[in-house]
């Protein structure tokens, strides 16, 4: 037909004689529409068998699918960004690989809600939201010290770096006694299907690496107790820093 017309087909059939016949080839404009139209190839040995390979414009963006025959179910997607969508039509928000500007060389694995993991001249780096983080105290001395936490650099769910400072208003004469404890929990900006590995290690000399460290995973976060194991007190003073690199892994 001329113009737009919903389901416009051009077919061509092999000249197998038979009750049902077998298109070699299909040209399909699927939506009808002389804008932002998936035009489509379908490849198979009848109606119903086969794959679809579809174009569309999304936005600015041309996608390139491959298809069920009727196009309502997508196995793949490639876009004219560098991006590769498994499973989907390439819509905004779905998984998907990408690759980097040519100077950077970077191959990116991007999640569906947050954070992707890029692989750049041998090197991995993980991107995502930072985790949210709750620090308390306890014990006869540091129950009644105050500690703020954060995250220093670009932490998220992979890895990041911890900090605690004492923000105790006397400089000098604080000590932690016997089983006080600083307990720093992150909480995951997305759960863990199972409970992951998590691997910490003091990034400052925590006093001489005097307290005990231990952790407690889940898969929603993690706790990181740190405390006095010794029978000595340990001084504490004010704005003293704890330290902390942590990588997690499932």
């Amino acid at each position: 037909p001329i113009g737009a017309a919903s389901l416009s087909t051009m077919n061509i059939y092999d000249s197998v004689l038979s009750a049902t016949p077998r298109p070699m080839l299909r040209l399909v404009n699927m939506a009808g529409s002389t804008s932002n139209n998936p035009a489509g190839l379908f490849l198979g040995d009848n109606s119903t068998n086969g794959i679809s390979i579809a174009y569309d414009k999304q936005g600015a963006i041309d996608h390139f699918h491959i298809g069920n025959p009727t196009l309502n179910n997508f196995y793949h997607t490639f876009t004219s960004n560098g991006e590769f969508y498994p499973g989907s039509n390439g819509s905004a928000g779905f998984a998907n690989i990408s690759g980097g500007p040519v100077a950077t060389s970077d191959l990116s694995f991007n999640a569906a809600v947050s954070g992707r993991i890029v692989f750049n001249n041998g090197h991995i780096k993980a991107v995502g939201a930072a985790p949210s983080l709750v620090v308390a105290s306890s014990g006869t001395f540091l129950s009644a010290f105050p500690f703020t936490v954060n995250a220093i650099g670009s932490a998220n769910d992979t890895k990041g770096y911890l900090r605690a400072t004492c923000t105790f208003s006397y400089t000098f004469g604080i000590y932690s006694s016997f089983n006080d404890e600083i307990k720093i929990t992150v909480m995951f900006n997305q759960a863990y299907a199972n409970i992951p590995t998590v691997v910490v290690s003091p990034a400052n000399d925590i006093l001489g690496l005097s307290y005990h460290t231990s952790i407690l995973a889940g898969n929603t976060g993690f706790n990181l107790y740190i405390r006095n194991n010794s029978t000595a007190s340990i001084p504490v003073n004010s704005n003293h820093q704890l330290d902390f690199n942590y990588i997690v892994i499932e």
